[in-house]
């Protein structure tokens, strides 16, 4: 990254991971996560504005695994956009507090679909060295050819991250979606949540142990959509998981990780089992 009056920014990823965040992609953009560029506003203060494709700002777990305390990702992350497309606006307010602004396309969408333009807001606020909390808001139109009795969507998460590198290490995050919908010209509300929380302990150096408990409840399916129309309507799942990792080497993990699944759907009783997962990177 250029650090001067100028930066820019490009991050790739394999296909074959992100199959389901790629539709309404061409395919020359199907590989990209971020590709941005930016300039510095003012010499001597940094307040900066970027425009491309974005990372997104939602939730406290990116598309990166070794930088987060489990191996796989919650649920949470899975249902928010991996990525903004528009133009991003950084504004620091002192040593503790980052504003950011976002304009752009939509809800994860390379090219717009309608005529309206989305909002996204962003505060970082770090009370000490050792915690952050961050609160995003979003709010867009989703009316689109392929979901017409779409409207506006409202979306707020807030999380916390305590002491990331430390022996004992602890992240929480919850959030909050509406989305309105029209049928026979009647306005409705549609409203999913999620909460989790996650630590882990430093046995020595090289080990550690990370545990999980979630829950995500998307009544109306907005985000959960099943594979079979004969299932009963509406998701309640909840979650846990316990993580064991092993630092070969600076950039290199070792991930041994139990997860299990738990709802009264009949389209989730397979899911009801214990996968262990594995992972080097």
């Amino acid at each position: 990254m250029l650090r001067s009056r100028f930066q820019g920014k490009i991050c790739t990823w394999c296909r074959y991971l992100y199959e389901c965040q790629l539709s309404g992609r061409t395919k020359y953009s199907q590989n990209i996560v971020e590709a941005s560029a930016g300039f510095r506003l003012f010499k001597n203060k940094e307040i900066w504005i970027d425009a491309g494709v974005i990372g997104s700002p939602y939730t406290n777990e990116s598309a990166i695994s070794k930088d987060h305390l489990m191996y796989t990702r919650s649920l949470a992350p899975e249902y928010v956009p991996y990525y903004l497309s528009g133009i991003k606006f950084s504004i620091p307010i002192n040593k503790k507090i980052n504003l950011y602004a976002y304009l752009i396309n939509g809800w994860q969408q390379i090219q717009d679909v309608n005529k309206g333009k989305a909002i996204g807001t962003q505060v970082e606020y770090r009370p000490t060295n050792l915690n952050l909390i961050n609160w995003n808001v979003y709010i867009g139109d989703e009316r689109s050819q392929v979901s017409p009795q779409n409207r506006m969507r409202y979306f707020t998460d807030v999380y916390w991250i305590y002491n990331p590198d430390g022996k004992f290490s602890i992240t929480s995050c919850a959030y909050v979606g509406n989305q309105k919908q029209t049928f026979t010209s009647t306005i409705m509300d549609n409203y999913w949540w999620q909460a989790n929380f996650i630590c882990r302990y430093k046995l020595s150096l090289d080990w550690s142990i990370s545990g999980r408990i979630e829950y995500f409840s998307d009544p109306n399916n907005i985000q959960i959509v099943s594979l079979s129309p004969n299932v009963e309507k509406g998701t309640s799942l909840y979650s846990g998981g316990i993580c064991v990792n092993y630092k070969v080497r600076e950039k290199a993990i070792l991930r041994f990780e139990g997860r299990y699944f738990n709802s009264k759907k009949k389209y989730l009783f397979l899911m009801r089992v214990l996968h262990l997962n594995t992972c080097c990177g």
